[in-house]
């Protein structure tokens, strides 16, 4: 799921509403968070660990599966005996927990783990504490964000899935011009709130030429419209939707390896977003903040690796995917009413074209 600036707004003004008369007594803490955040003497590894320790725990607030997320807490609390504490959601509820949390000058959370429009939109909401760490170097240059405000550690790659049972291989698309092949007609679907990836297909054919395109494909062949991109992925297995521009490749080749008819690729290019984590300018433990945010840049790239993710760490990247057009989330989000009004009318609810 994806949000629009105007939702941001809205939270963050009524988070506001909320606050209205506590007391500040925010900045003290904020700076202690950037002293432990950007320290880097020779006894920075020293000092953070013996300041994680003292303080006990960490809170992180992520999106990661259940699952996932838990291995990750293992990993951690077996490397260095200190709790770490999680509050699972989706991406969209974190970013409003937080926004409220602080317009109320509640500060419970230490680390955000979760998906790189609502960590934008806290950077741009002044809420993410800049934060330097001797493994940034050892990440993709795409990475490390404007400032360092928030650090990518995974990517969300999204690619064409189709079930192997309906779909001949040598049939497959090559291009998204491809997709005006009659063969597809009433075989193409997509999610339905998937316009930052609609926005970084534009920009890559050519916001004209690709507008035009997919106002194409719509009219001759039509696009199934799914909400909920593991529905999308799990009718693509079950062949109700024989092939779908926008499903999640670790999904995909998870339910191969568990036998189900499904596989999947990329067309001319893939589409990718970046995730990953902040520390928060208010974290009560930023010891411990900055020694779970030196973990996952560390250690914790493996634990993703080994659970399918893709990690950002250099180590873990391939070309065997070709080229892989990054969504750029700030821009996204600062015309994200731009990006839904195309997408709701080009694709979701098409008007005469």
């Amino acid at each position: 799921m994806y949000i629009s600036k105007n939702k941001i707004m809205a939270v963050a003004a009524a988070a506001a509403s909320f606050a209205f008369g506590l007391p500040i007594a925010a900045h003290a803490q904020s700076s202690a968070v950037a002293a432990v955040a950007t320290y880097k003497g020779a006894d920075r590894a020293q000092r953070i660990l013996e300041g994680a320790k003292k303080e006990g725990k960490v809170v992180v607030y992520t999106s990661l599966e259940n699952a996932d997320a838990t291995k990750l807490k293992a990993a951690f609390e077996k490397k260095y005996g200190i709790k770490l504490e999680l509050w699972r959601s989706s991406s969209d509820s974190i970013l409003s927990r937080v926004l409220t949390e602080t317009r109320g000058n509640h500060f419970n959370v230490d680390v955000v783990e979760t998906n790189g429009m609502e960590l934008e939109a806290l950077q741009q909401e002044k809420m993410l504490q800049a934060f330097q760490s001797p493994y940034l170097p050892d990440l993709i240059p795409e990475s490390v964000r404007p400032n360092s405000q928030w650090i990518a550690t995974r990517m969300h790659l999204y690619c064409v899935g189709y079930n192997t049972n309906v779909v001949k291989k040598e049939n497959l698309p090559k291009t998204f011009k491809d997709l005006l092949n009659p063969y597809w007609k009433g075989k193409i679907g997509i999610e339905a709130s998937n316009y930052a990836w609609f926005a970084a297909v534009l920009e890559e054919l050519g916001e004209r030429d690709g507008t035009q395109l997919f106002k194409n494909i719509v009219a001759t062949n039509g696009i199934s419209i799914r909400r909920g991109h593991n529905l999308l992925v799990n009718l693509v297995a079950s062949g109700e939707v024989p092939l779908a521009l926008t499903v999640n490749k670790q999904a995909v080749f998870k339910l191969k390896k568990n036998g189900a008819p499904i596989d999947g690729f990329f067309l001319q290019f893939g589409v990718g977003m970046m995730n990953g984590l902040a520390l928060h300018a208010n974290a009560p433990h930023p010891n411990a903040a900055a020694l779970f945010a030196d973990f996952m840049l560390s250690d914790g790239q493996a634990v993703l690796h080994e659970l399918g993710r893709e990690a950002t760490a250099k180590r873990y990247q391939t070309t065997a995917d070709g080229r892989i057009k990054m969504i750029n989330a700030a821009g996204v989000l600062n015309q994200s009413d731009k990006w839904q009004k195309l997408y709701q009318d080009i694709i979701v609810t098409p008007t005469n074209q």
